[in-house]
């Protein structure tokens, strides 16, 4: 047959099923798509991992709703498939899609992996996936990044994850996703079988609170509390807190990515509180936030308890170096932690710097042969002290320093 032909699967999966796309010339291979439908159907059961892409999408799919579900559904015994960048939310606006996507895990069976990261999605698309997600049996890793299913989409998508106990990784970063949801998201939030869940970029504003006890809240309260001002005690706005996510952690969590979610001290209390119930959380990353120093000691305050965190990514927010008395007690004491970053935390000056330096040395001797890694870099600290430092680095054994 004439053209390019793309190998969608490598050798070792099967035999290599080859789909005839587009020729040198960017012209479409001429074939009627029966004969295309007939050679897929006969090759896709040896298919295990398969992405369409923009391209074929374009030239081949050509938005023939009809014609992709049934291209699809000739892979049965899929594990893998990316429908990463593809114009999926145009369809659902237009109302074209919502049929067969409610159905589109039962026709992937074996599904493991999907990925449909910058597809457009909106907070109907969410419903209808969270439909057919509930009765699926082996799917482990959702990947649903750079979407909008807003709070909508992820309120319904939550509420079935108890069901799902298979998906273990689930990745919803910049989907539009509010601090606020019902509580019963929360409750189901601790009840899923995840051990990684990314919330990157999300939360950027407070909005969505419907329930009474927010309708019942003075407004004076609830003014301070939009303006993030973290001088009121947590328990003034408590029937608040109780609806933001970070109170539903699943409790098997390893990994959790709150970078860039606008979280304040007072949040962090909040976070903190559920992190507490987690007896496996190995890394957590906090980067992009609006910290300050009274957070990221609430936060390693929780750490001086915790046994299992490697990795704390504090990155990129606003904490000074009235922390570092805690910050060296948390470094020395803890059994497990080998990496801490406070890139970017512009405020974080070099007093007590020399303390902190010999309390990651400590740790750093406690975990050879391995080097505890600290991350200082675009800090307060003066050019003239890093220069210090760096000559004085055999001083500062077991620490692999970035400064």
């Amino acid at each position: 047959m004439p053209g390019t032909h793309i190998l969608v699967l490598p050798p070792r999966h099967g035999s290599p099923f080859v789909l005839p796309t587009i020729c040198s010339s960017l012209q479409i291979v001429r074939m009627e798509k029966e004969e295309f439908m007939v050679e897929v159907s006969e090759k896709g059961k040896h298919a295990y991992c398969h992405t369409v892409h923009p391209i074929f999408w374009e030239w081949v799919i050509q938005e023939d709703t009809k014609f992709f579900v049934s291209y699809i559904s000739f892979f049965k015994n899929i594990l893998k498939l990316s429908l990463s960048g593809l114009p999926l939310g145009k369809l659902f606006k237009d109302d074209v899609l919502s049929s067969p996507f409610s159905s589109f895990f039962q026709s992937l069976p074996l599904l493991q992996y999907l990925n449909i990261s910058e597809a457009g999605l909106g907070p109907e698309a969410a419903v209808l996936l969270s439909t057919g997600l509930k009765e699926h049996k082996c799917i482990q890793v959702l990947n649903i990044s750079y979407n909008s299913i807003e709070t909508q989409g992820f309120s319904a998508l939550t509420q079935v994850l108890p069901s799902v106990r298979t998906l273990k990784v689930l990745d919803l970063c910049e989907n539009g996703i509010g601090a606020s949801v019902d509580v019963k998201v929360v409750e189901a939030l601790k009840e899923a079988a995840l051990e990684e869940f990314i919330l990157e970029g999300n939360f950027r504003s407070i909005k969505n609170v419907s329930d009474s006890s927010a309708a019942h809240m003075p407004t004076r309260i609830m003014n301070r509390f939009h303006d993030h001002d973290n001088n009121i005690e947590v328990m003034v706005y408590e029937p608040l807190l109780k609806q933001l996510v970070m109170n539903g952690l699943p409790k098997y969590l390893r990994v959790l990515n709150y970078a860039r979610c606008e979280l304040d001290d007072a949040r962090a209390k909040v976070l903190v509180r559920s992190l507490s119930s987690l007896p496996c959380i190995q890394k957590l990353n906090l980067a992009g936030n609006k910290l300050t120093s009274e957070g990221a000691t609430s936060v390693l305050l929780w750490l001086q308890e915790n046994t299992t965190l490697q990795e704390l990514n504090l990155s990129d927010n606003y904490i000074t170096e009235s922390c570092s008395p805690i910050l060296c007690s948390t470094i020395s004491s803890h059994p497990c932690l080998e990496k801490l970053s406070l890139m970017g935390n512009f405020t974080y000056g070099e007093e007590n710097l020399h303390e902190v330096l010999r309390a990651a040395s400590d740790r750093g001797m406690k975990l050879q042969p391995k080097n505890f890694t600290l991350n200082l870099r675009l800090t307060g600290i003066a050019h003239l002290a890093e220069v210090r430092i760096q000559r004085q680095r055999n001083v500062y054994t077991g620490v692999e320093l970035l400064i």
